[in-house]
């Protein structure tokens, strides 16, 4: 009997997400199972559900079943699932995750609202928000495309998702750091271009423009994507066109057209004030639009321009009479609506009377005329009207025909025509009315159009028009200025009383002409109050004069400055545009002009008299305008050249020629080091630098910013002026009032952190701060261009490749950029005159060059190129004429040719795509972690950009590979055709987009794309597929590029020869044959050179024995300093006598792989071939005779032959052999019965006992000494001599000589026959030499010291203590000066000699002195007294300065000094051997003067490092006032990474994370570990030097650990040195440290510090003041001491240990810790011993600090933790018990009666000496470094 079937299980579906979600949001168990048993089980199933295929499914669940009731789902649940649904949708339309167990009731409730919020807006945009009509006009674009955008975006998506304007967005693939402003724009900027749901929108939105279409302008556009229904292919097919350049160019021209034909000639039908109006706006915001906005100025003119209406000329000249209506478009235009309105409703009887009105009588009228306007006007006949047409314009013919007398009475005219500021000219008056000047009632109330100041009883309507004058209240720099006696009547304010009018025209009539004077010794141009004043620059400058005796001026102004030049010749009005001018209003009569400036703005300034002028050169004597054509003769008064000027009139400014003569915009700093650059370039024939331009200086200015660090003064990338550096007219120094954020205002606007804010300033910029100083009457100009792109710290080169064949695409050549660390960008082009769109493409995709260095094309120098560099501030550069080796892109696009060339005839590709596969390879270059020493194993592109490069595009498909081309067709189906792969499309789609070429022969972008299968290529239908492809391609394409074999697959051509190239086509003048830097062998670093080169499977040794030559023997290939990219070639000698051709790219890259880090060649030992004895050795040290003779330890006279990997062998000295492999060595001397040889004998036995060991540590490599970088290293000066003979070179002989020079100062060469004086002994002396990385060679001479032996009185040399370092700090903040730091260049050899010794001259002293005495009279580096000498030499130069020693430490100098405002303080100047730094309110000055006795190394600066640590200025908060601080991050850092190399070797590393420096249960007494090996216990006792020193630079976080460890530097064991180890750990997860010290004192309760007479005890003590002690001056110093005691601390000796910490106001100075000399038998006595020290420490701080002249303040706070020693050390009444303690006990308590220190008590938790005392736990050590020390972490 069968058994019965199984019952299948019930699935409850328990644990089901979706299941548990549904019942969260109120769904019965059995409900939320029928949705499973609907299917829908998970989210993905759930998400394809859209709202109504939900309600059906939810009404299916609820209808009746079986004739019962149905389930009852209740309404709000149903909204939740719905609102679940839509939550769904939209997260992943968004892209991100939709997990059930993420949706609970509260999203529930906030989702639902969300849904109805959003149906409602949907309704009510399709009431509101209407599609827009049919596209039928180009012209129509803007505001088409808008309204649809618009429209799409209230249009919902698939399942209600996202609007469909996302179809629309501008970008493919949203960033985490975009931020939207609601729901809606989130969704439309991150809903995914992809998937079911995009493709259904995207035909939608297909559907919708096909429809707007219709039959008009788009449908060309539209139809290519009508197969696939591709909106957004249309969309951007669209854009391309109407937002495209030549679209642009249209828009733009149009625009312009519109504005120019505009004319507004009075209301007429159809044509109002307002249509005006609309036509400039419209025309002004297509302009904006397409990336030409508007100046406000030239908005103004072109409208005032446009109106011809004779009732509005008394408006037009009140608008050009106030800047706040010329500079402003918007406020212009309602202030003449205004007064047009109120000219409709005035009740004059006619417009002529607006003419009538004056209200100010003017004495100058002399004609009767009313016109105000160009010769309207009924009255004025006589006088008036010929004295303005003598002022008017002339053509040059009449100018001509003029007589000197009628072009002098024009001049007169024209000077008298400045007084009036309103003149136009060419009218029959001046302005006046009749001969009353009275205005009628009617007229009256439009008087205001035209007055400088109505009468207080005349108040009406119309003064609401007038300019208003803002009250001055603020003392501001800006308006501090305008309270200045400088007067100009156009730009000051038109509201004046009628009474000042006789003064207003005096104090115009001084504003008539000058000269301007050609000064070369000014660095930027200056002028007076002649100039008229367009606008200031927001800074301003204090000029100092070149010599002390004349005072100082301040707050000088920077202006963009005009003046009116009249050519004599033709009588034309040109206006002068000076940039960034001082301004010196009345205190300058004449302007200074500064040549150079002139010529760098294009200026061509020829200042040389033509009777000076050299024989062979013509001298103009003019300044010359190349663009305009323009020459400006000069004269000569004495010997100074200028030319007259006078001030302009508001018409002339308007509407005359204008010159630039500077520039305002682009950066000029006159002290920059690219001129000097600039001109050696073109001395030494090489690459010009690019040119830096910055901003107008005279003499020397140091800006400093009041809010936020210092600048920068090298940065290049920024257009803004950021800092001036130098203002010349005398010396300089200015203060920028806010031209950037600093960190504190930043941590305030951002609501960040300090810290934060002041690591964001150091890693950003701050290019276009704007300035407010002035109040705003213009519009801010938004073209801030290098805002928008990436700045590339990078210099880049480029030229233009020709090609004789037109690509597919219509190019004829590319533009090249390149850098030197090989990046590249090919950019095809047209014509020549696209280069400029080239560097534009170039700015978009990668960023904005620092410069650009090209030849002297005009295409590459003027035109676009030129106005695209100088708006975003690229400095330009250029090559000398015909010398194509200055410019590094040929050698670039030599390179690019070849590999595409490789590519294109190993795949056969058609000739015609060389644009498309150029493209792609130096996007393949640019990823390529080139073997170059710049890259660093990086790519060229990371480099440059700073951005890791994904490669991931390029890896699929190469070029021109057959692929799958996948087009939808009506589905199910889909169809596939053949095409190629010929490129990534980088702007086209989203990523993974390609170029692909179809059948059709026009490359298309595609993503959806596919790589034919091997399996399928082997199939003949794919076969025909393709042939009958290719067939196609070459008819409509032509030939393709099968010049070499398409198996070979290499990449790289270097190998090539040059005549491939030729593949593909280039026009003649491309073929430029390459001229190489140096031709001849007598200057090449590599010859002799001796790498490993490949030589069939090995490599084996070569020699570079000269280069290689052409038929006409010139030198083959280009010089490039950097070695990896030198074209040229050498000849190479192996050593069987064969030579080969190599080039210099690949022997130096052989050198670099070659060479250890030092650059010595490295090899593998293989075995010892021999050993040599060279001389017989002393076996034995004599001794005295009562004592045993010692074996001598020596290795001297014997040579070992070694045998490399590479099959060579060398012959090396014992000693480096013994030290690199003593095993091997000692095993072959055994083996050869050398053991007792003296030179073997003294150290065999010890290395074969301890062989195990050894041969882990040995090293298998070693460095030949003989050779660095490949290049052989001499040993003497004869054998470098010889290596120059033998190359035919002067390398070494040259190293040699530039030393010599140097050291000369040092000898006194005795003359032929007289002797050496008595006394004196001699000293060998010798050259070393060396091989720099670049190849360079270098001597350096010195002195054997060994040799002498001088006192110590005569070697002793101090330097600054670290104390006094923190001191000087700290009183840099207390008394507000400036720190400077230098360092003292070739310090020693300044001073004399303290030792009589002499050498022998020898070769290296040249052959005619060789052999002859010299006397050593300078302190040369080698002899031990040099360091001694050269301080006495240093402290007699202080002394002569004024500066005293101090007797506290006698490397502080210091000098007294008092502040501008009164305050007196010392200057202090501390040495450290021949680093200095200065503290004072001008260190500049002292600097200077050190300056003129010797040669400061990098010039002067703010100290950024001293003794190793990082020095950072420091600021608290709101506090502008900066501290100083010092960090030991980078040392440490340094250290660390030292530790873990050198535990790398042993296959170790640093233990995990440490949060304490020691593991709390450690005890160091207590290791019980085996002892160090005693190459282990130096290595211990180095390191536990370095982390003293890190103690020492501030991280007393880990003093009581090194403390510990310090006292078993004799016998250390393992475990002290894994304790070392666990201490980097520390450091490593703690390495940011820093202590700050600051000036703020600290407030004590005066109750802590009780106060008693001890008289009675200690008699009338007092502190002694040393009487020697220099007066105090500055703000005072208070002292504070923290002091503890860790009692008998040690377990092993019971020692106590002694914790102190002693602060100047609140920055620590001295801290302490270390065990006491005594064991105490109680706390008590512990703590009194540590108070005992703590007072000689305080004592000795208190007399450095009087003996420095700093005013201590009262006693020292001394804080301590033992209540029992504070009552015994404080109460006189206290008696001691333990009498071995009264020794301490009378110490602490003498000096609390001399008032010395008064004692406290503090709680243990509060003592911050605890953490000197003993190793404590991670939260307690935190928590006091945070109280001590900043940054931690």
């Amino acid at each position: 009997m069968d058994p019965p079937a199984a019952i299948p299980p019930v699935n409850n579906w328990e644990g089901n997400p979706l299941k548990e979600a549904f019942i969260r949001l109120g769904l019965t168990d059995v409900a939320a199972r029928e949705f499973m048993e609907n299917g829908v089980t998970d989210m993905e199933r759930f998400r394809s559900l859209d709202s109504k295929a939900l309600s059906r499914l939810i009404k299916t669940i609820t209808r009746d079943r079986d004739g019962g009731a149905g389930l009852i789902i209740p309404f709000m649940a149903q909204e939740y699932i719905q609102a679940m649904l839509f939550w769904t949708h939209r997260q992943f339309s968004l892209g991100q995750i939709y997990p059930a167990q993420a949706f609970n009731l509260p999203d529930a409730i906030y989702w639902t609202q969300k849904m109805r919020d959003k149906d409602d807006a949907a309704d009510a945009a399709k009431d509101l928000i209407k599609p827009p009509e049919i596209f039928k006009k180009d012209t129509d674009w803007n505001v088409w495309s808008e309204t649809l955008i618009t429209y799409a975006r209230s249009q919902k998506g698939v399942n209600n998702s996202a609007p469909l304007a996302y179809v629309l967005r501008d970008y493919d693939v949203p960033t985490q750091e975009m931020l939207f402003f609601n729901d809606i724009d989130e969704k439309i900027g991150r809903t995914m271009l992809a998937g079911p749901q995009f493709n259904a929108d995207n035909a939608t939105i297909y559907d919708l423009l096909k429809s707007l279409a219709s039959s008009g302008p788009l449908q060309p556009f539209i139809r290519p994507y009508e197969p696939a229904r591709n909106g957004r292919g249309a969309w951007k097919a669209l854009r391309a066109y109407y937002e495209g350049d030549s679209m642009k160019a249209r828009q733009k021209t149009s625009a312009y057209a519109s504005i120019q034909k505009a004319n507004f000639q009075g209301p007429r039908r159809n044509f109002e004030f307002s249509t005006y109006v609309t036509i400039h706006e419209k025309a002004q915001e297509t302009l904006a639009r397409y990336g030409e906005p508007v100046p406000e100025l030239k908005k103004v003119r072109d409208f005032l321009d446009g109106i011809s209406d004779p009732r509005c000329s008394a408006i037009k000249l009140a608008v050009q009479a106030s800047p706040l209506y010329m500079n402003n478009f918007n406020e212009m235009v309602n202030y003449v609506t205004g007064a047009l309105d109120l000219l409709k409703t005035s009740n004059t009887p006619s417009t002529r009377q607006i003419s009538d009105v004056s209200t100010v009588a003017s004495t100058a009228s002399r004609g009767g005329g009313r016109s105000v306007s160009r010769g309207g006007g009924r009255g004025g006949r006589g006088h008036g009207g010929r004295h303005h047409n003598a002022g008017r314009s002339y053509s040059p013919q009449e100018w001509q025909a003029l007589s000197p007398e009628e072009r002098a009475r024009v001049f007169q005219a024209r000077e008298r025509n400045n007084n009036n500021p309103y003149y136009r000219g060419g009218g029959r008056g001046r302005r006046g009315g009749g001969a009353s000047g009275q205005s009628t009632a009617g007229t009256r109330n439009t008087s205001a159009l035209i007055s400088t100041e109505p009468d207080g009883n005349n108040q009406d309507d119309m003064s609401a028009l007038t300019s208003p004058t803002t009250a001055r209240t603020t003392d501001t720099i800006g308006e501090r200025m305008t309270r200045r006696q400088r007067l100009n009547a156009v730009l000051s304010s038109v509201r004046r009383t009628r009474t000042a009018q006789g003064r207003l025209m005096s104090s115009i009539e001084r504003l008539s002409s000058c000269r301007a004077e050609l000064d070369s010794h000014a660095d930027t141009c200056a002028v007076g109050d002649t100039a008229y004043i367009l606008e200031y620059a927001d800074k301003i400058v204090d000029v100092a004069p070149f010599s002390d005796e004349y005072k100082q001026m301040e707050e000088i102004p920077i202006v963009k400055a005009a003046f009116a030049y009249d050519d004599p010749a033709t009588g034309e009005t040109f206006v002068l545009i000076f940039g960034q001018a001082l301004y010196f209003g009345s205190k300058l009569k004449h302007a200074l002009l500064n040549p150079n400036q002139m010529r760098s703005n294009g200026v061509e300034v020829d200042d040389i008299p033509r009777f000076l002028a050299p024989r062979h050169k013509d001298s103009t004597h003019s300044i010359y305008f190349p663009e305009e054509n323009v020459r400006i003769p000069l004269e000569l008064d004495g010997c100074i050249s200028l030319f007259n000027v006078r001030t302009p009139t508001l018409h002339e400014v308007n509407n005359c020629t204008t010159l630039s003569m500077t520039s305002h915009d682009i950066e000029w700093n006159p002290r920059s080091l690219i001129f000097k650059e600039q001109e050696d370039a073109y001395e030494s024939n090489e690459t010009l630098l690019p040119m830096e331009s910055r901003d107008r200086v005279i003499y020397s200015l140091n800006v400093d910013p009041i809010s936020g660090n210092s600048l920068d003064p090298l940065d290049l990338t920024s257009m803004i002026p950021q800092r001036l550096e130098a203002i010349a007219v005398m010396a300089n120094s200015t203060t920028n009032r806010r031209l950037k954020v600093g960190a504190e205002e930043l941590s305030k606007k951002w609501a960040i952190g300090q810290q934060i804010a002041n690591d964001t300033i150091k890693a950003s910029t701050q290019s276009f701060i704007r300035s407010a100083v002035h109040p705003i009457e213009r519009r801010y100009r938004t073209k801030n261009n290098t805002l928008r792109y990436n700045h590339l710290n990078a210099i880049f080169r480029s030229d233009t490749m020709f090609a004789n064949l037109r690509s597919i695409a219509g190019h004829t050549m590319a533009q090249g950029f390149c850098t030197d660390f090989g990046f590249s960008k090919f950019v095809p082009m047209s014509r020549k005159s696209e280069a400029g769109y080239a560097l534009q493409e170039l700015i978009r995709d990668v960023g904005i060059p620092k410069g650009m260095h090209t030849d002297d094309a005009k295409e590459l120098t003027l035109g676009t190129w030129k106005k695209v560099c100088q708006d975003h501030g690229i400095a330009m550069s250029n090559t000398e004429a015909h010398s194509p080796f200055q410019n590094r892109t040929e050698g670039v696009i030599k390179e690019v040719k070849r590999h595409t060339h490789r590519f294109m005839s190993r795949t056969r590709s058609p000739k015609r795509l060389w644009d498309y596969c150029m493209v792609y390879v130096t996007d393949l270059r640019n990823r390529l972690a080139l073997s170059l020493p710049q890259l660093n194993g990086r790519t060229p592109y990371e480099v440059l950009t700073g951005n890791t490069r994904d490669i991931s595009e390029y890896l699929e498909f190469e070029w021109y590979q057959p692929i799958w081309i996948y087009n939808p067709a009506t589905f199910p189906e889909q169809k596939r055709t053949i095409g190629r792969w010929i490129g990534v499309a980088h702007r086209v789609g989203q990523a993974m987009c390609y170029w692909v070429l179809p059948s059709s022969g026009i490359p298309i972008a595609r993503t959806t794309i596919q790589v034919i299968a091997k399996e399928e290529l082997a199939t003949r239908e794919v076969m025909e597929q393709i042939y009958e492809y290719d067939t196609k391609i070459a008819i409509k394409l032509g030939p393709t590029d099968d010049s070499a074999d398409p198996k070979d697959l290499r990449l790289y051509l270097e190998d090539e020869d040059d005549d491939e190239i030729d593949n593909i086509p280039l026009e003649p003048e491309a073929r430029i044959p390459d001229v190489d830097n140096f031709e001849a062998d007598a200057y090449d670093e590599m010859l002799l050179a001796e790498p490993l080169l490949p030589r069939g499977p090995t490599l084996v040794p070569a020699r570079v024995i000269g280069r290689k030559r052409d038929g006409d023997g010139n030198p083959i290939g280009n010089y490039n300093a950097n070695p990896l990219m030198n074209t040229r070639i050498y000849l190479v000698e192996f050593d069987d006598g064969h030579v080969a051709e190599y080039g210099a790219n690949a022997i130096a890259e052989a050198i670099y792989n070659q060479v250890d880090d030092c650059g010595f060649s490295e090899s593998l030992f293989t075995d010892i071939m021999g050993i040599g004895k060279l001389k017989k050795q002393q076996d034995f040290i004599a001794l005295e005779a009562s004592e045993k003779p010692l074996h001598a330890r020596t290795t001297k006279g014997w040579d070992i032959s070694i045998q490399w990997s590479d099959g060579s062998s060398s012959w090396h000295p014992l000693s480096e052999i013994k030290n690199s492999f003593p095993v091997q060595l000692a095993e072959y001397a055994v083996r050869n019965e050398l053991q007792d040889e003296p030179a073997f004998r003294w150290w065999i036995k010890h290395t074969l006992r301890r062989k195990k060991y050894m041969l882990k540590a040995v090293k298998t490599r070693y460095s030949k000494r003989a050779h660095k970088f490949g290049i052989q290293v001499p040993q003497s000066v004869e054998e470098a001599l010889e290596i120059d003979r033998l190359t035919n070179t002067t390398f070494w002989f040259d190293a040699i000589q530039k030393e010599m020079k140097n050291v000369r100062v040092a000898f006194k060469f005795l003359d032929t026959g007289e002797r050496v004086p008595i006394g004196y002994k001699w000293i060998k002396c010798h050259l070393i030499f060396d091989v720099k990385m670049d190849f360079t060679r270098k001597a350096r001479f010195v002195a054997g010291g060994h040799m002498t032996d001088p006192p110590s009185t005569l070697t002793y040399s101090s330097v600054v203590s670290r104390d006094s370092v923190r001191i000087a700090f700290m009183l840099a903040a207390l008394n507000d000066v400036d720190l400077l730091a230098a360092d003292i260049g070739n310090a020693y050899l300044n001073a004399p000699t303290r030792e009589r010794v002499y050498t022998t001259a020898g070769l290296e002293f040249g052959a005619e002195l060789q052999g002859q005495s010299v006397l050593i009279i300078r302190a040369l580096y080698g002899l031990k007294s040099s360091g001694a000498a050269w301080r006495a030499h240093l402290a007699g130069t202080l002394q002569a300065l004024g500066f005293t020693s101090s007797l506290a430490d006698p490397d502080v100098w210091y000098r007294a000094a008092t502040k501008p405002d009164g305050f007196q303080y010392y200057e202090y100047l501390l040495v450290y051997v021949d680093d200095l730094l200065v503290l004072s309110h001008t260190p500049v000055i002292i600097m200077k003067a050190l300056e003129d006795f010797y040669r400061l190394k990098d010039g002067f600066e703010k100290p950024k490092r001293y003794l190793g640590a990082d020095v950072v200025e420091w600021r608290f908060g709101d506090d502008v006032k900066p501290r100083w601080s010092l960090s030991s991050s980078q040392y440490v850092k340094e250290a660390i990474k030292n530790v873990e190399a050198e535990l790398a070797k042993s296959n170790l590393r640093l233990p995990g994370k440490a949060s304490t420096p020691m593991p709390l249960n450690y005890r160091p007494e207590l290791d019980t570990s085996p002892l160090l090996t005693d190459e282990a216990v130096n290595y211990y006792q180095s390191q536990i030097s370095i982390l003293h020193w890190a103690v020492e630079l501030g991280r007393i976080d880990i003093y009581i650990d090194t403390a510990l460890l310090s006292q078993h530097l004799v016998h250390p064991r393992q475990g002290h040195l894994e304790a070392i180890y666990h201490i980097y750990s520390y450091l490593k997860k703690h390495e940011r440290c820093t202590m700050v010290f600051d000036d703020a004192p600290v407030i004590f309760g005066e109750a802590d510090f009780p106060v008693f007479e001890w008289t009675d005890f200690y008699g009338d003590v007092k502190e002694s003041i040393p009487p020697n002690a220099p007066e105090p001056r500055g703000n005072p110093v208070q002292t504070t001491a923290f002091v503890d005691a860790n009692h008998a601390g040690n377990q092993v000796t019971r020692r106590s240990h002694t914790g102190i910490l002693i602060y100047c106001n609140s920055a620590p100075i001295v801290w302490y810790s270390k065990a006491q000399a005594t064991v105490e038998t109680s706390t008590f006595g512990s703590e009194f011993v540590a108070l005992r020290i703590a007072v000689e420490l305080i004592e000795a701080l208190r007399y450095k600090l009087r003996m420095l002249g700093v005013p201590v303040e009262g006693p020292t706070n001394v804080l301590c933790d033992n209540k029992s020693v504070v009552t015994n050390s404080t109460e006189p009444s206290s008696v001691l018990k333990k009498k071995h303690n009264s020794i301490c006990y009378h110490r602490v308590r003498e000096a609390v009666a001399a008032q010395v220190i008064r004692i406290a008590h503090i709680p243990t938790g509060q003592n911050l000496a605890d953490m000197f005392t003993k190793p404590l736990g991670g939260c307690k050590l935190h928590e006091f470094c945070k109280k001590i020390l900043y940054q931690m972490g």
